[in-house]
């Protein structure tokens, strides 16, 4: 059985042989684990510390495949996916301290096809990512956001296009903090079961981080 077949739990695993003219009768069994979903990173990265801007991706790497069909209703199966197209927009929102800035993603006006996007959002950590207010991303081809999901790595990442909307110099250097970004949001595994909150995808720290 595939881990995707079943849920988080330890299981115990049992076989029997009944023997044969050459070999005796034998049992035996084991126990056999199943990790809880998890994010097991997330990883921001820009040209420039503290300043977002086009090209800067998001990278979120999980423990097991997503459902790729309840994040976008036009991904099928278990391989690779992308989505663009100019209808996909980034969204930074202008944290006021104590509040950090937020990154959320999301599809509109596409004509057809992916119309949604359930992500969520990313807590950045900070309120020193954008400032003056919200910066939005999408952009058009061959500038446009881009989600591209990596079955081989189960990685999810965010790619920003031009920027749409928002103050034109989005961002102050982010100073380096206790504070990690964290996750909230719908995305499943393939059981439909959630993401567990551990510290484990929380990602590093904002030195490192556009």
């Amino acid at each position: 059985m595939s881990a995707a077949e079943v849920g988080a739990d330890t299981y115990t695993a049992a076989v029997s042989y009944s023997g044969d003219v050459n070999n005796s009768p034998e049992t035996g069994s084991g126990v056999v684990t199943i990790s809880p979903f998890t994010m097991t990173s997330m990883q921001l990265n820009g040209a420039t510390q503290g300043l977002v801007q086009q090209g800067d991706s998001l990278a979120l790497t999980f423990n097991a495949p997503i459902n790729e069909n309840a994040f976008c209703n036009t991904w099928t199966g278990t391989g690779d996916q992308t989505l663009g197209g100019g209808f996909t927009v980034a969204t930074f929102t202008d944290g006021v301290f104590p509040n950090d800035d937020t990154l959320t993603v999301s599809r509109s006006g596409a004509p057809g096809g992916c119309q949604t996007v359930n992500f969520g959002s990313i807590d950045l950590g900070s309120s020193n990512y954008v400032s003056g207010g919200n910066v939005t991303f999408s952009g058009s081809n061959p500038n446009a956001t881009k989600i591209a999901w990596t079955a081989s790595t189960n990685t999810l990442t965010i790619t920003l296009g031009g920027q749409n909307s928002g103050p034109t110099s989005p961002g102050t250097t982010a100073p380096v903090s206790a504070s990690r970004p964290s996750y909230t949001g719908p995305i499943t595994d393939v059981l439909g079961d959630p993401i567990v909150p551990s510290p484990a995808y929380q990602g590093p720290n904002p030195k490192s981080q556009f």
